[in-house]
């Protein structure tokens, strides 16, 4: 209990206390773009819950198939709910070079 509390009193509150009022980041902004991506998140979880008891067994091999499926599961809901246009352009720009680079030598 002391650990979890020292955690949040230091982590949470004192931190963003001092990114919010002396190096003047927008804490509530941040915490706000956080706040939009829960959904994704829950989503990818639930969804991972119900394939895993739907198609799950037992062993490491199970145990990597079900890690597969979970990245998956939360690319797809990050992609479609939880990033802005600017997050995902900051993922397409990569692909779309390596992309030309690839056409342009072919």
């Amino acid at each position: 209990m002391g650990t979890s509390v020292s955690l949040v009193a230091g982590q949470v509150i004192i931190m963003n206390f001092y990114y919010s009022y002396v190096i003047e980041l927008n804490i509530k902004g941040f915490w706000t773009e956080i706040a939009k991506m829960t959904p994704a998140v829950l989503l990818a979880v639930g969804a991972e819950l119900l394939f895993a008891r739907f198609v799950g067994g037992s062993g490491k091999f199970w145990f990597l198939i079900n890690a597969v499926a979970f990245v998956g599961f939360y690319s797809i809901f990050m992609w479609l709910i939880g990033l802005n246009n600017y997050e995902k352009e900051l993922v397409l720009a990569p692909i779309r070079n390596l992309s030309n680079r690839i056409k342009a030598k072919i």
